[in-house]
């Protein structure tokens, strides 16, 4: 009946019906080898197949700014490639539709970032396409790729963005879910994507619910563009329910992984999914992942909300300098990094170290980081992971258990877990064997088994706080300055037990008093 049958390609969302044939709106003897501008042509072939099929014969074509505004398919015979001219050009949305199909088509921009050459974009944040197919298309050379912002059911399959241009707001994205203005981009399915030098995000997931992205490549993001912006490869902002399964980040730099959120915005960033994947060769400062904002201070609503990372492969970045970490926490609630392999030479200074949980106010609840393993050469005074001061006094809870680095520190209070100051907070815990400094008359020891104690000057150590029933602590004097009171701490003979450097004493936790179980003067 002279339809084009698509039954088998995209299932239920359109079945059989009539076409339009794109060379008939073209005059006699048109080209194809993208010499000659057929934006008008194409905007009548356009709007004659609303509801119906446009199938484009192969070849390249010459095309400005085409509006859309009904349902429709775009379908080609062949290889078919858009060469973008003019100032604005792409396909635009103008309106809100039922549906939109786009298949098998290859979009040039001009590179030139003034140009704003897109693949397809809505004209605003409040035009709604229900149902969106991109199968099989690419887009190079363009400000933006694919945007999809509050576009709803929307499968993107083998999609491909090579080259964006510009990277101030708004520009340098491959692929966009997520609109504006109280609209939510939902039920997002993307499949194999590949971005290659996208400057501002490869993926970017702002307001979006439902939204699953499988085995995407992020080639040279930003390659070799200085600094670091928060432009990251992928971006994760003020969704829900989110995950993203075997991630590869290759040659990237200024930041793989950012999630985030935002006061402006209703909602919270919640139940981000990270499993698997890898990143390899990271240049100039690249951090593996970062979520928060930095230094920032959001309301705890308008921080992220359940985020997991589990199972990737991480090469640590050598190029990384002054406040810079591989993995920066900067806020969130419960917040957990599991089963992560890192492994790579360390160029940092004394003082840095792999994972860093900030707390300058922003940070509402748990963060846990377990099941860590791998190496570090090049190195001798590096941490796993390095918790702020805030933290450290406060009551904000981190759990750091079951990590097996090799190459850190052997310095107390450095090796996997380091503090900024003396611990005082009895919900930082790890099972750590290292040796945590601590100091002062009543010092925190809920977070270890191992401890090493100095003094500034002659103390009295009336207590050890954070016990619980059953524990077992080693201490080991690293001066000669403090004496153990024999009060809620019962030493042997009931005296008071004063150190020498390097004397040793095990003490158990019972009936809510330590009771000390041997000691070793040296």
């Amino acid at each position: 009946d002279g339809g084009y049958d698509v039954t088998g390609k995209f299932g239920s969302v359109i079945s059989k019906f009539p076409n339009v044939d794109a060379a008939s709106y073209f005059p006699a003897g048109y080209v194809t080898d993208g010499s000659v501008d057929y934006t008008t042509q194409i905007q009548a072939a356009v709007t004659a197949a609303a509801n119906t099929a446009l199938i484009f014969p192969s070849g390249t074509y010459k095309m400005g700014l085409v509006t859309i505004n009904n349902p429709m398919a775009i379908i080609t015979l062949g290889k078919v490639t858009i060469n973008l001219t003019g100032s604005g050009a792409r396909f635009r949305v103008d309106t809100s539709i039922t549906w939109l199909i786009l298949r098998d088509l290859i979009f040039n921009g001009s590179g030139v970032a003034g140009d704003d050459h897109y693949a397809l974009a809505p004209n605003t944040s409040a035009v709604v396409i229900q149902d969106l197919l991109i199968d099989n298309c690419s887009a190079s050379n363009v400000v933006n790729g694919f945007d999809a912002s509050s576009a709803k059911r929307v499968v993107m399959i083998a999609p491909k963005v090579m080259t964006t241009v510009g990277e101030n707001a708004g520009q340098g994205y491959g692929i966009v879910a997520g609109g504006g203005n109280g609209n939510y981009s939902e039920d997002v399915l993307i499949i194999a994507p590949y971005l290659y030098r996208t400057t501002r995000h490869g993926i970017y997931l702002g307001a979006t619910k439902r939204a699953q992205v499988i085995s995407p490549i992020f080639y040279q993001h930003r390659n070799g563009s200085a600094g670091w912006s928060y432009k990251s490869a992928l971006a994760l902002s003020r969704g829900e329910d989110i995950a993203v399964s075997n991630p590869q980040f290759i040659n990237c730099a200024d930041e793989c992984m950012g999630f985030d959120d935002s006061d402006t915005f209703t909602g919270q960033a919640d139940n981000f999914q990270i499993n698997g994947g890898s990143i390899r060769n990271s240049q100039d400062v690249c951090r593996a992942l970062r979520v928060g904002i930095i230094g920032g201070t959001p309301s705890a609503d308008a921080s992220v909300k359940r985020m997991v990372i589990r199972n990737m492969t991480i090469e640590l970045n050598t190029n990384l300098s002054g406040s810079n970490r591989d993995i920066y926490i900067a806020d969130g609630t419960d917040i957990l990094i599991d089963g992560l392999h890192l492994d790579g030479a360390q160029a940092y200074t004394s003082a840095k170290e792999i994972i860093y949980v900030e707390g300058n106010g922003s940070y509402y609840g748990a963060v846990t980081v377990q099941n860590i393993s791998g190496r570090i050469t090049g190195s001798s005074d590096k941490s796993l992971v390095r918790i702020d001061n805030a933290i450290c006094t406060g009551t904000r809870e981190v759990n750091v258990f079951n990590n097996t680095m090799t190459g850190l520190s052997t310095r107390p209070s450095v090796g996997l877990i380091s503090f900024a100051t003396a611990v005082t907070n009895t919900n930082v815990r790890t099972d750590s064997r290292q040796e945590i400094g601590i100091i002062g008359a009543t010092p925190t020891v809920g977070l270890g088994k191992r401890f090493y104690m100095t003094q500034s000057g002659a103390t009295n150590v009336t207590n050890f706080l954070g016990g619980a029933e059953g524990d077992e602590i080693t201490i080991r004097f690293g001066d000669g300055n403090s004496t153990v009171k024999n009060t809620n701490i019962y030493t042997q003979g009931g005296l008071d037990f004063v150190s020498t450097s390097n004397d040793m004493m095990t003490l158990q936790y019972r009936g809510a008093n330590w009771r000390e179980v041997s000691r070793s003067v040296n």
